[in-house]
């Protein structure tokens, strides 16, 4: 049907630009990529963080977390603690610590690439005091609830505590690297060693740099020693 005949039928009343809309191709919607155990829903809403926490914001938060639900908190200082994704965060199982060395976890991350994640000396002791306290065994999920739960709660504290901006799980994440850069400064090293972490594309001349998983544990040690949520 041509635009003439549009016209002739709605009796002449529309506009030049209502037809042009008519006829526009409507863009297409780009999918999110999702992993194994999402679901595009799970997403729905959810923003990048407009800022990334302060250190008072991030202990105030963490506070909020604690007295309300052990096993909220436990995952939210690990996705501080180690810049993983929500979804990788809560893919974790009792038998994938300490594998493929003691203090790492291997992940897959995005488009299933795997990556070794190391842990900090306090957060470790804590996720096996966590194990032992729920009596997980070691093929049981750590963390039994899913992102969208994760989502409500992380609003939920951040708007208990004050906090303006808009605190989605990524937000922990950010304020991993945020604090990691500002504790170990731009240089090469630091750099690649928080991408490696991170999963990260590394850049031409940052391929070259090989970086052993003790000097992974000794960066972690030292960005969150003093660091108490």
């Amino acid at each position: 049907m041509d635009k003439e005949e549009i016209m002739k039928r709605l009796g002449g009343n529309v506009t030049e630009e209502e037809l042009m809309k008519l006829f526009s191709p409507k863009p297409k919607q780009k999918k999110r990529q999702t992993h194994k155990g999402e679901r595009a829903e799970d997403y729905m809403g959810q923003r990048e963080p407009d800022r990334t926490f302060t250190e008072d914001e991030i202990r105030e938060f963490c506070t909020e977390a604690r007295s309300d639900r052990r096993d909220m908190w436990t995952c939210i200082i690990t996705m501080s603690g180690t810049g993983m994704r929500p979804f990788e965060t809560l893919s974790l199982k009792p038998f994938m610590l300490g594998f493929p060395r003691a203090q790492f976890t291997e992940i897959r991350g995005k488009q299933g690439k795997k990556r070794e994640i190391p842990f900090h000396d306090r957060l470790w002791a804590e996720l096996h005091a966590y194990i032992k306290e729920e009596k997980l065994e070691r093929d049981q999920i750590l963390f039994d609830f899913n992102i969208r739960t994760l989502q409500r709660h992380v609003k939920k504290y951040a708007d208990e505590v004050g906090i303006k901006w808009i605190a989605t799980p990524y937000s922990c994440r950010d304020y991993f690297a945020t604090r990691f850069s500002a504790m170990r400064g731009e240089g090469l090293r630091p750099v690649v060693i928080l991408k490696a972490i991170m999963g990260h594309n590394l850049f031409p001349n940052e391929r070259y740099v090989k970086i052993t998983p003790e000097e992974k544990i000794e960066a972690v040690n030292a960005v969150f020693k003093d660091l108490i949520l």
